[in-house]
């Protein structure tokens, strides 16, 4: 699997929609719009990037300019990957 991958279920889809970053050094961005008194409203925007030894996920609410913050830690190539 890449650093980040995203999987999406869509009403009236067939497939999900599935991508991800080509290399892993590569990030990506995700935004999610609404309709707000018929003019689309930016509500929620992602942002996925490598960091040195980190997967850094910033997630914007609501046009915020201050992000909630995630980071994990990169596990080794050769490093067995024990979680469910």
């Amino acid at each position: 699997m890449r650093n980040f991958y995203l999987n999406a279920q869509v009403d009236g889809r067939i497939h999900n929609i599935k991508a991800g970053p080509r290399s892993k050094t590569g990030g990506m961005v995700v935004r999610f719009y609404a309709k707000d008194n018929g003019f689309s409203k930016e509500l929620v925007t992602i942002n996925a990037y490598p960091a040195l030894d980190k997967l850094c996920i910033n997630v914007y609410l609501n046009g915020s300019e201050e992000p909630t913050i995630f980071i994990l830690n990169r596990k080794e190539e050769n490093e067995k990957d024990t979680t469910l």
